[in-house]
């Protein structure tokens, strides 16, 4: 068990000190995200923050902010982006509806959470330039948001 802590310590600073950027493209839209912190404390309430880039040649109108946890480890509670709104879809998926953001724009999108036991879970962030959400595309690679104790 101590040296699972120590790995995902060690992970957790590599993800803190080296921010993950990955990028998607499909029809005009791309994106990029990192986030921070990669690493929280069980049995908490909290916030992530997603620095989310439009590299696409669309405006992105609608952002899908999910993950893969068990309740018993990690559930969104709410979220927050300023020109956004954003709307809990269940205790895995927030949506961010309302907002624009440009060609070569930024943000930040704040997704609450409370954590549960220890582990591990993928935060995956999807985009689409229409305003339903309809061909949407990944923000490729899930990035890891490690769930230690003290």
């Amino acid at each position: 068990m101590k040296r699972l802590k120590i790995a995902l310590l060690f992970v957790s600073f590599v993800l803190y000190i080296f921010p993950v950027f990955v990028k998607a493209q499909y029809a005009g839209t791309a994106c990029s995200r990192s986030i921070d912190p990669g690493s929280v404390l069980v049995n908490s309430s909290t916030s992530i923050n997603l620095s989310v880039s439009n590299l696409g040649e669309n405006t992105i109108r609608w952002i899908k902010v999910t993950h893969g946890a068990d309740s018993s480890v990690l559930i969104f509670t709410g979220g927050s982006a300023s020109g956004w709104s954003a709307t809990t879809d269940s205790s895995s998926q927030v949506r961010f509806t309302g907002g624009s953001m440009s060609p070569s724009g930024s943000g930040t999108l704040t997704v609450n959470i409370t954590t549960g036991s220890e582990g591990g879970s993928l935060i995956s962030v999807s985009a689409s330039s229409n305003q339903d959400g309809s061909s949407q595309v990944d923000c490729f690679n899930d990035t890891t948001l490690n769930i230690y104790s003290d």
